[in-house]
Parts: structure tokens; sequence; C-alpha cells
């Protein structure tokens, strides 16, 4: 039973000790860590490209009918259009900020899972191969050992107790014996027929 359990332990310690250097960092940074420095830099680009896309679509289509609103009888004065293209720049701009709040958000809910995950991760190591599991197969081996005791123990006292009945039943027939035949003229103090005289 011992070297079992050492055996167990150790193949239980190499187990926690890599699902340990996998769990422990990450729920170590807390649950406020956020997605890896790469990803977030990644999805940054993207969404400043995608409304960087957006607003010189945007910027084209207002500079175009600029542009034909100055051929025409219209006169849209220079103020007007700076207002325009400043609308859209601002538009822009806030498009891009509400992209990355949607992107910080992503990044909080993402680190808050981790970290949950690797939380309930250590928690269920620590009961399957924590002192209380252990703990609890080792009793039930005790207890398997010692009620295996307890019936070779039994088996004892039976074989005892069968030898014991048998001498007894021996030493009382002898006590209650009654001779026959010539064993009974013998103990009369008759003649001792065995020899034959």
């Amino acid at each position: 039973m011992r070297s079992n359990f050492s055996q167990r332990f150790g193949q239980q310690s190499q187990d926690l000790k890599q699902l340990n250097d996998i769990y422990q960092p990450i729920f170590a940074a807390g649950p406020n860590q956020g997605i890896g420095g790469a990803e977030l830099a990644n999805l940054n680009t993207q969404a400043g490209q995608n409304v960087g896309q957006n607003y010189a679509k945007a910027s084209q289509s207002l500079a175009g009918k600029i542009a034909q609103q100055g051929g025409g009888n219209e006169y849209l004065p220079s103020g007007a259009q700076n207002t325009l293209k400043q609308q859209m720049a601002s538009s822009a701009a806030s498009d891009l900020s509400g992209e990355q709040s949607k992107i910080a958000q992503y990044s909080q809910d993402t680190g808050r899972q981790l970290w949950s995950q690797a939380g309930a991760g250590l928690n269920a190591l620590s009961g399957e191969y924590g002192a209380n599991q252990l703990a609890g197969e080792a009793t039930t081996a005790g207890n398997s050992a010692y009620g295996e005791a307890q019936q070779n123990a039994m088996q004892g006292y039976q074989q005892f107790g069968a030898i014991a009945g048998g001498i007894s039943e021996l030493a009382k027939s002898a006590a209650s014996f009654t001779p026959v035949g010539a064993a009974a003229n013998a103990a009369k103090g008759g003649i001792d027929t065995f020899g034959g005289g």
C-alpha cells in the first residue's frame, strides 16, 4: 500500500506541476489581465484601418459633392466646406473611439473569463489531488485492510474453535469410556485375553 501511495504521489506531483504551470500565471494576473499585447495591438490596428478606410471613402465622396457644387449656380462658402470636413473627421474619431471601447470591453471580459477558469481549474485540482482526497483513499484502504484482518482473525478463531471442540469431545469420550469385551473383563480384574491366555 505504501509503494502504491508513493507511486501515485509521484505521478500526481508531476500532473499538478504541469497544470499549475498553466493555471497559476493566468490566475496570478488577476481578473483585469485583459488579452495579450499582440492580440490587443492587432485588434486596435484593424479598427483603425477599418475606420480610416471608411473615412477616406466618405471624404472622397464629400470632396466630389463639393466639386460638383462649385460649377453650378449654388455657391458653398469655404467655411461651410470646412465645417462638413470637420464633422466628418469628428465622426471618424468617434467611430474609432467606439471601436476601441468595444475592444477594451472584450479584453476585460476575456481577462475575467480566463481568471475565473484558471481559478476553477486550480480549485478542481486541489479537490482531486488534495490532502482530503488522499486521506479519504487512505481511510478506505485502511478500512479494507482492517476488514480483511478481521475476517482472517475470525477464520482463525473458527479453526481454533473447531480444534478445541474436537479436543473437548475427545476428552468427554475418554472420560465416559466404557470398556467392551476383553477390555471390560480386564478392567474387572479378569483374565487377559489379549495375550491369548
